[in-house]
């Protein structure tokens, strides 16, 4: 009785610095609740979720195994386990685990190569940016925007990503779910350059992001909306949407990013992007250098 008093115990101070995003010392607490009571199905299931998010994927995966065995119908267990082998390339025991959590999938040793259509994701950064990424099997999505240089991301980027949603956007005709990054999987070898542009108009604008590629994507930063914590994390207040509409069809001064593996090729686009005399745009700067291809 007294060690299950003591399990109670540490369960509630472990749940006090999650909430605290404390995750270390949550993970702390969550152990001693294993060690107290190993048949507490709660207590492994808490140390997975903490060693995720603190990129432990050892110990993650092993405790998630655990709760996953004591309980095998609680589905966010196995949905640990997936997100957990997929960041240490456990394919096979990714795709079992899908399973389990209701997304039924092939069984194979190959890495999962899904079309799941675009989400956004929130990157783990200081400033919580929100990116539209390509989702590429319930764990994993690519950036296919541009992140600001401050985000520490960059277009191309492979994310490995949590699987609860976390707010919403609205794309075009529906909502669709916010996904929290875990972890950059892969990093892309992608520059980040920008321009300031003049006087051009929304139109003139929409042609030149219009000239993107598979080699150099193309967004209008100053479009960028930033939101309170209340509208990241839920659905985004009407206001910022009122506040942040352009509103003139000509707008003073633009800052363009261009995701690219050159200058050069940013300068080519720029060549083909056709003007009036009254736009007039800036040297390129370069803000990330491109790296070569691995």
């Amino acid at each position: 009785m007294f060690q299950l008093f003591r399990h109670n115990r540490a369960i509630r101070h472990a749940y006090q610095c999650y909430d605290q995003l404390e995750y270390a010392q949550a993970a702390g607490h969550f152990r001693r609740a294993c060690r107290l009571l190993p048949s507490s199905w709660e207590a492994h299931f808490g140390l997975g979720v903490t060693a995720k998010w603190l990129c432990d994927w050892d110990e993650s995966i092993q405790a998630s195994r655990r709760a996953a065995k004591l309980r095998e119908d609680f589905e966010g267990a196995w949905w640990n386990i997936g997100i957990a082998a997929t960041a240490l390339g456990f394919w096979r025991e990714a795709c079992e685990a899908w399973n389990k959590a209701g997304v039924k999938l092939e069984v194979s040793d190959a890495p999962l190569a899904m079309t799941l259509g675009r989400v956004p994701v929130r990157l783990k950064t200081t400033n919580n940016e929100v990116v539209w990424c390509d989702r590429l099997d319930p764990a994993r999505a690519k950036i296919i925007r541009v992140p600001t240089v401050d985000s520490l991301h960059r277009c191309g980027d492979f994310l490995l990503t949590d699987g609860e949603p976390s707010g919403s956007r609205w794309n075009g005709d529906r909502d669709v779910p916010v996904f929290n990054e875990i972890q950059i999987l892969q990093k892309s070898n992608l520059g980040l350059f920008t321009v300031v542009v003049e006087h051009a108009s929304n139109a003139e604008i929409d042609t030149l992001v219009q000239l993107c590629s598979d080699e150099l994507n193309i967004e209008d930063w100053s479009t960028i909306r930033v939101l309170c914590r209340q509208c990241s994390e839920g659905r985004p207040h009407e206001h910022h949407d009122q506040d942040q509409r352009l509103s003139s069809e000509v707008q003073s001064t633009r800052q363009i990013a261009f995701a690219a593996a050159s200058e050069e090729r940013v300068r080519t686009v720029l060549t083909v992007w056709s003007t009036p005399d009254r736009v007039k745009i800036s040297p390129i700067e370069c803000l990330v250098q491109a790296e070569a291809p691995l």
